[in-house]
């Protein structure tokens, strides 16, 4: 993909709308809970403003051209911070598509826009990100990550709309252990004109599970950025 602010801000459209707030919820209290990885901003919570209820939640890296301007941390890091626990993931590797890249587990912000208050998922730049709360490699629940498919974001990604179903994702933790997902579902989610119900839809992808589960998002096309690539896997075990 070509660089500029369209691609890198793809992901940030990607709602997780209130069907699942309380999930959000639970997952910012988990995180909040963590002590931060070496290297790590946490942000400070946000309270809802009072009769407007809950914010829905959007996903992804946000525009780098954008990132000044909106509130909240930014974690763009030039290397991989020590993560702040042995089962987090550290690497993801595409072996048939000859994609090794770094992990880094990223948080979320409140960002005042015009569709109301939305969460928006942190950035991460030259790595995918893994959204905190979500599950663990070979853990029960739904791995999600996400990451750049644009030179902006260093194309941790790229090549991702190339693979096929029965492909081999690992997931390597800081503990050394790797595990092994195959790919059961690709998904092309058109999100431009899409109502809020369709993208209520599009965001139970991102609800646990109760089998270990890998969730890998990133946008698509290379000319307008309008989709999201969502590739599903299951956990084969441990290697």
């Amino acid at each position: 993909m070509h660089s500029g602010e369209g691609s890198s801000s793809c992901l940030g459209r990607f709602l997780i709308t209130l069907g699942l707030v309380l999930v959000v919820v639970s997952a910012a209290l988990f995180w909040l809970a963590r002590p931060p990885a070496s290297g790590e901003v946490v942000p400070t919570p946000t309270a809802t403003v009072p009769g407007q209820g809950a914010p829905a939640i959007v996903i992804g890296p946000t525009a780098a051209a954008a990132a000044t301007a909106l509130s909240g941390p930014r974690v763009e890091p030039t290397g991989v911070p020590t993560p702040s626990r042995p089962s987090a993931p550290v690497r993801l590797v595409v072996p048939s598509l000859g994609i090794s890249a770094p992990v880094v587990e990223v948080g979320w912000h409140l960002n005042q826009t015009t569709e109301g208050v939305l969460g928006e998922w942190d950035t991460v730049t030259g790595a995918v990100g893994f959204l905190r709360g979500s599950a663990d490699p070979g853990s029960t629940g739904n791995c999600v990550l996400a990451g750049h498919s644009s030179n902006t974001g260093n194309s941790s990604l790229s090549e991702l709309y190339r693979i096929p179903i029965g492909n081999l994702i690992v997931l390597y933790n800081a503990a050394g252990s790797d595990y092994t997902y195959v790919i059961e579902e690709i998904l092309s989610v058109d999100e431009t004109g899409a109502t809020v119900e369709e993208r209520r839809q599009h965001a139970r992808l991102l609800d646990p599970t109760d089998q270990p589960v890998l969730t890998v998002v990133t946008c698509w096309p290379a000319w307008s950025y309008t989709s999201r690539i969502v590739v599903r896997a299951r956990l084969r075990g441990p290697n």
